[in-house]
């Protein structure tokens, strides 16, 4: 029996509990209706305010406070969505970290060099290659010796056009070697590191203008050298292109000026006249030598021939019997395969392109990160911004947004009340008016 009555005491006072904890709730979600309701950020001190202009003062509020909550959440999600970009430094980077930076970030990484200007040898090399007749057995020492030394051999097969060659080929080595030296000596200067692809492009670029400088250089000063002995007419010491007589005229010499005329009565004293070298076979018959000339002036004639003959053993024998060199020297022909130029190119296009081959070009993206030694890497990542950055980003905003809505809102509301009140003034004369005609 005290149990029961014991139980039946604390359900009483669970009972009072609950219904005072509810009316304690009830109380406060009444004091902050109330509260919300007469809550008036615009109110006014005077004495004569009337509840009308009371009124408006709250929905003035109301107005405000929604405006401001509005206006919240509108910077609050700009600000959330918005992207920023963040600038990470990275001091003293190694080549490694570079490239893994390069490969993450390429668009945006930026690495200051310390030394700004890099001497071009440190990181490029260049070699190139030149055509087979440059190597052969044809402008060798010891081939041009022989054929100097054997007499009562006629001009066409004089050794002159091996020794032309030979000279030719020194010529451009050592041009190209003199300019691969400048080049090299020469200073990169760039401020920023440059990227693997942009750096490979510029230096290419710039290979190929020099090889081009030098080309053109080298061809204009041969171009030179070929008008100003035409133009002069200078006499030449390896073919007939002009013959002087000196002949006794009583106790006086008289002297007589002759020109050589070559194929279809070519005169050398208008024009550098070329044509095909005819040779005799052991039959005694002509024969006409594939690609090679003669004429007025060497340069001219050198130029104009080609090299097929010298592809051919059969033909580079009949070219070079009558200097009877099979038994004491033997020469290697030309192996087409070793150029990348078809047999029956000209003389003057080989040296256009200074018989070269091609150009190993070695580029060291590595060597030129090294002598750059950048002091720092930069680089740009886009994140969002924080939770405590947009607060503070909004919460500074909100600060000249409540401003101006403190001074908008009561105007708004101004501005609705007289507009009502202009129309329900206009409808009550319609409505008394309407009553005065009855």
């Amino acid at each position: 029996m005290v149990s029961l009555l014991f139980w039946i005491y604390l359900t009483h006072i669970s009972l009072e509990v609950r219904y005072s904890l509810k009316i304690r709730l009830v109380n406060v979600l009444m004091k902050i209706k109330n509260m919300i309701i007469h809550y008036n950020i615009f109110q006014s001190n005077s004495p004569l305010i009337n509840q009308d202009e009371i009124g408006r003062q709250r929905i003035s509020t109301i107005l405000f406070v929604i405006l401001l909550g509005i206006s919240f959440v509108i910077l609050s999600v700009y600000t959330a969505l918005e992207q920023v970009t963040t600038t990470i430094s990275i001091d003293q980077p190694d080549y490694k970290t570079y490239h893994q930076l390069y490969l993450k970030y390429s668009d945006g990484l930026s690495c200051l060099c310390t030394n700004i200007s890099i001497e071009q040898g440190t990181f490029i090399q260049i070699q190139p290659k030149f055509h087979p007749i440059c190597t052969s057995d044809f402008v060798s020492s010891m081939f041009l010796n022989q054929l100097r030394s054997t007499t009562q051999v006629p001009l066409p097969y004089g050794y002159i056009r091996f020794q032309f060659l030979g000279s030719i080929c020194r010529l451009a080595n050592a041009s190209i070697s003199e300019s691969i030296v400048t080049l090299k000596k020469s200073h990169f200067v760039l401020r920023e590191v440059l990227s693997i692809n942009l750096f490979n492009q510029s230096i290419h670029e710039m290979i190929d203008q020099y090889t081009k400088t030098v080309i053109n250089s080298f061809v204009l000063s041969l171009s030179f050298i070929r008008h100003m002995t035409f133009g002069n007419k200078l006499m030449s010491g390896v073919s007939p292109n002009n013959i002087i007589l000196v002949m006794p005229f009583g106790q006086t010499f008289v002297t007589h000026y002759f020109t050589s005329f070559y194929q279809d009565q070519c005169d050398c004293m208008i024009e550098s006249c070329t044509e095909p070298i005819v040779i005799q076979s052991p039959d005694g018959k002509p024969i006409v030598v594939p690609g090679l000339y003669w004429g007025c002036y060497a340069i001219d004639f050198i130029l104009k021939s080609d090299l097929q003959c010298f592809y051919d053993l059969n033909c580079t024998r009949s070219y070079l019997g009558p200097y009877n060199l099979s038994r004491e020297l033997h020469i290697s022909i030309l192996d087409p395969s070793t150029t990348r130029f078809p047999v029956f190119t000209s003389i003057d296009t080989l040296i256009k392109n200074l018989f070269v081959e091609n150009w190993t070009i070695s580029i060291s993206h590595v060597d030129y990160f090294n002598q750059c030694k950048p002091s720092t890497c930069s680089y740009r990542i886009e994140t969002k911004n924080s939770l405590l950055t947009i607060l503070t980003i909004t919460i500074g905003f909100l600060g000249g947004i409540q401003v101006v809505l403190r001074f908008l809102s009561p105007k708004m509301v101004e501005f609705i009340y007289q507009r009502c009140f202009a129309r329900r003034h206009v409808d009550n004369e319609t409505e008394t008016d309407g009553k005065i005609d009855l």
